[in-house]
Parts: C-alpha cells; structure tokens; sequence
C-alpha cells in the first residue's frame, strides 16, 4: 500500500471501531494488490459494510475527518438480477488522494462476496471487523474456487460476429459524417467502436502471446501485454472532433481490424471472410470520395 493511504486506514479503523453503524471495512482494489499494485496514482478502495447505508450516502461530513475534500462524486449501481444497489462515494481530497467508498448493507454480504468474488480473489484486507473471524471464513470460502485468470474464448462465430459488427459500424459512421452529426461519428469511434475493439485485441491476445494478467477489465494494464506493433496502430485509432480526422481514422481501424482478424482465424484454423473485408472496403472508398 502506497505510503499516504497508510495514514489514511488507521484513520479508517478508528473512525469504524468507533461508529456503531459499521460492521467492517475492508481494503479491495489495487492498493492491496499483489499483481501490478497501486502507486501514488491508485486510488484507494474501501469496502464498508454498514447496518444503514442511507446514513453514509445522505451525508458528507463523515468524510471530511480523512482530509479535506474538494470534491465528491456518487455512482450508483443497480445489479437487477440480485436486486443490489451499489453505492460508491467517491472524494477528491486536497493533497490528490482519492477514495473510493463502497456503502453496502452487511444484510447483503453473501450477495456482495458473490458479486465481488474476482476481485476479492486479487487481494483484499480487512481493516476492521465486529465479527473479524467469521468475516475472514466467509471471505475465504467465497473465493476459494474462483479460477485463476481466465482468456477470453475465441470461437469462429465469436469472432465473425465482433468483426462483423465493427466493419458494419465503419460504415455507420462515415454516414453519420455526411449527415453533418460528427458528435455521433465520434462517440462511435472513440467509444462504442473501441470496447469491440478492445475484445478483438485480447482475442488476438489470446491465440498469440499467451501473456494475461487479472488485470484486464476495461482495458486496464493493457501495454503490458499487448503486442508492441499493435499498441502502435492505436495510435491512429482515436479520432478528433474532426470530420477528416474522423475519415482517416476509419481507415486505420480497418486496417488493425484486418490484421487482428486475420491473424486469430489463422492461428485458430477458421476460414477468413475475404469478401466481407472487400464489400467494406468498397463502400467506405465510394463514400469517402464522395465526401
């Protein structure tokens, strides 16, 4: 753990040993972690499990005896299937540390180790507890057969249908450019396009290198196992608010999309879809020229 979040736990306890709403805090997250562990750039993530949320969530002032806040953020997230809402409050103190406190009812704990399962398999340290020992148990017993780092599967139809989808938002996009709506065009690129892409790279990941770590949602850490060459091309995979930055982008990513492609089908012995490339190819050159 980074050396300003020290200070920053035994706070914590006290604060939590002293406060009969809290039945336990617990340190989650990359400043617990093992693999790659957080640095002075981290934010610290912190687990508390309460008998009231809503006198957590309500209020601020709380927060303020860990340092002075500058400001704070609230995400709120809704698991339907669990019919669990998560609750993170998130303060930006003055000397640039960051919390991220996760308010959940201790009522909810199996839910919440079920939840949270993968990551308490990276690490977890419970700073705090009424009940530490059983707590412990059932940390332990939640993760006990969490598998190890998992590639992504990368089956034919996965992966015709991921390609599919991003040549078909290829052109998607340089419409949205001749229809004058460039915000469009550029959400689509930077954001929807990307986490395909994003896919599509630890797919190709996958049948190549080998080279994973737990790390891996959301494109964390993805240098440090990504093929050199192709961090390169992503490069020219982001796009400007521009509608001819937006045009030379499209075709950067049909490119790396080709290579991605082709590379996985070959290496796992599926047919390579030639022509679908080709149509693509096509239109995007017929609608560019007449851009």
């Amino acid at each position: 753990m980074y050396s300003s979040y020290q200070s920053t736990v035994k706070k914590v306890i006290q604060w939590a040993s002293q406060t009969p709403n809290v039945h336990a805090a617990i340190v989650i997250g990359s400043q617990i972690r093992t693999e790659y562990p957080g640095d002075q750039w981290s934010d610290l993530d912190l687990l508390l499990l309460v008998q009231d949320p809503p006198t957590l969530i309500d209020c601020d002032e709380w927060m303020h005896q860990f340092g002075t806040p500058v400001c704070i953020t609230q995400e709120v997230v809704t698991i339907e299937h669990l019919q669990l809402v998560w609750y993170v409050k998130r303060p930006l103190y003055d000397d640039l540390r960051a919390i991220d406190f996760s308010i959940l009812s201790f009522s909810r704990l199996d839910d919440i180790l079920q939840v949270n399962r993968d990551i308490h398999a990276c690490g977890y340290n419970i700073i705090y507890s009424d009940s530490t020992e059983s707590l412990e148990e059932k940390f332990q017993k939640s993760i006990q057969d969490v598998a190890g780092p998992q590639l992504p599967r990368v089956t034919e139809a996965e992966l015709h249908a991921l390609v599919s989808d991003l040549l078909y938002h290829i052109i998607w996009t340089i419409r949205k450019v001749k229809r004058h709506e460039l915000w469009s065009a550029v959400h689509c690129i930077n954001c929807y396009m990307k986490q395909h892409l994003l896919t599509l790279m630890e797919m190709y990941n996958a049948v190549t290198s080998k080279n994973i770590n737990r790390v891996m949602y959301e494109g964390r850490l993805l240098e440090s196992r990504m093929d050199p060459w192709v961090l390169e091309q992503l490069q020219g995979c982001f796009t400007k608010y521009d509608p001819t930055d937006v045009i030379a982008t499209l075709s950067n990513l049909y490119n790396l999309i080709f290579f991605l492609a082709s590379e996985i089908a070959n290496r796992q012995h599926y047919p390579f879809d030639h022509a679908l490339f080709k149509n693509i190819k096509e239109m995007y050159e017929e609608l560019n020229i007449e851009s």
